[in-house]
């Protein structure tokens, strides 16, 4: 059986038997931000491995479809808004409509670099699944007209990372993630049940910036940093990057790219200067001699399968 839940339709509410197992949502402790209207198909959500695989590529995806998961929530204050109703003249009250769900979960991780990354997603169009503490991933199972089964995050009115509050002496600093969503987005509810710890395997990317680069002929030589504290990208990575098909270079005149698979010949990492040399192909139909370079690592999907958890920024040679 499918891993995501299936609740049938039925024309006059629902049969109100239930059986033996119960699902009860508690301790939201996770959450994952993706774009709107991103789905999983029936096949990625038909085990919980096949959901880990689909969850774990989502998390290294094109921007556009990418997957950014959040962890650690320590506590949630719920703010939900009550349903609203009107009262009548005789005395009889009627719901207008359900209430709306806030949410502010305090995360406990991360600090102030994930904060600011956060906050990048203040305004945006966003869906979000939420993790519990029964290792339950919970969103929306929808169903096409002609029957096929999507299972969506639920979709947001906001999702707003507040300014953090300073420690003051008496308490920690505090970090809040809040997330605002319609009263009825449960009423089609969907969860996939994982196994314990899978979760901990989905993890965002982590930045990689270029701070320097240079060009003699057709070697670019580049050094940068990892990670929010900008620790030292050769230190910290050393030869794992000595691999052509992991770098890219681009003709920063013409807009080219140099191919993939030969456009670079070979990389070299320089122990003592903690920089890379990036061999370009002289024989690529991209090389100029008299033009600079745009230097980065490949696509974070293509570093991820080489269980490299990364995406860098782009740099031009000074020369």
């Amino acid at each position: 059986m499918n891993a995501l839940n299936f609740f049938p339709f039925v024309l006059f509410g629902e049969n109100t038997g239930v059986g033996i197992n119960q699902f009860d949502p508690k301790n939201v402790v996770g959450a994952f931000i993706v774009p709107a209207g991103t789905s999983f198909s029936q096949s990625n959500t038909a085990t919980p491995a096949a959901f880990l695989t689909a969850l774990v590529t989502a998390t290294s995806a094109v921007v556009s479809q990418r997957l950014f998961p959040i962890g650690n929530f320590g506590e949630i204050k719920d703010g939900s808004e009550a349903a609203v109703s009107e009262k009548l003249g005789y005395g009889i009250e009627l719901i207008v409509r359900d209430g709306t769900y806030k949410w502010a979960f305090r995360i406990l991780k991360g600090g102030f670099w994930l904060s600011r990354a956060l906050r990048a997603f203040n305004g945006i169009n966003v869906d979000v699944f939420f993790v519990d503490a029964n290792n339950v991933v919970i969103g929306q199972k929808n169903v096409s007209s002609t029957g096929v089964v999507t299972f969506t995050g639920i979709p947001q009115y906001q999702a707003y990372q507040e300014p953090f509050k300073i420690n003051d002496g008496s308490k920690n600093t505090i970090y809040m993630q809040n997330f605002s969503f319609p009263g009825n987005v449960f009423d089609n509810l969907g969860a996939v049940q994982m196994n314990p710890g899978d979760l901990n395997n989905v993890k965002g990317l982590q930045n990689i910036a270029f701070t320097s680069a240079t060009r003699a002929v057709n070697v670019s030589t580049v050094k940068g940093t990892i990670g929010a504290l900008g620790a030292d990208l050769g230190q910290t990575l050393g030869t794992a990057l000595n691999v052509a098909t992991l770098w890219r270079l681009q003709d920063a005149i013409t807009g080219n790219f140099y191919d993939p698979a030969t456009g670079i010949t070979s990389v070299a990492f320089n122990a003592s200067t903690s920089a890379y040399a990036v061999t370009g192909n002289t024989a690529d139909g991209a090389y100029n001699s008299a033009n600079p370079v745009i230097v980065s690592l490949a696509p974070a999907s293509v570093l991820d399968a080489a269980s490299l958890h990364y995406e860098s920024n782009t740099i031009q040679t000074a020369s």
